[in-house]
């Protein structure tokens, strides 16, 4: 398999590449299989872009498989993880730990 498409998060008025985060289909969020993206570089289908906002985790944009149903950020509370940069991003080092959309660390 090729190397992916990372998502992206905004730090710092900056976008950085960082390993993928799920997406979770809910009211916020359609998924919509027809709107894949056909890549071998994007096998889960969509790219995602994230923000972080007030200590809270929030989904600003979607490229492919999933659609955002409303206007504004989406808060993420179904992530619970670790963000961090993607493989092959020099010069960056972080992690943040987030429980349900939270940013615990």
């Amino acid at each position: 398999m090729c190397d992916q498409i990372p998502d992206e998060i905004i730090l710092n008025d900056r976008r950085i590449a960082i390993d993928p985060l799920p997406i979770c289909e809910n009211d916020s969020v359609a998924y919509s299989p027809e709107e894949a993206l056909q890549s071998t570089a994007a096998a889960r289908g969509y790219v995602a872009y994230w923000s972080l906002v007030g200590g809270k985790l929030f989904l600003v944009e979607t490229k492919g498989c999933y659609i955002i149903c409303e206007m504004g950020l989406v808060f993420a509370d179904w992530v619970s993880a670790t963000i961090r940069p993607a493989s092959g991003s020099y010069g960056e080092n972080f992690s943040i730990h987030i429980k349900d959309g939270l940013v615990v660390s």
